[in-house]
């Protein structure tokens, strides 16, 4: 993962987009896959209605 992220990062900078470091280290897809259910919860729950 970590591999993959050195290789993204710069493209997706030049694109504008400046990702902050996630606060979770993942080892392996299963930290991954919890990672990301906590975050999308994390993000409905702040979400103001329209």
């Amino acid at each position: 993962m970590r591999c993959l992220i050195k290789q993204v990062r710069p493209h997706l900078e030049d694109l504008g987009h400046h990702s902050e470091p996630i606060p979770a280290r993942l080892i392996d897809p299963s930290d991954l896959a919890s990672y990301v259910m906590y975050a999308t919860v994390a993000a409905r729950e702040t979400e103001t209605p329209h």
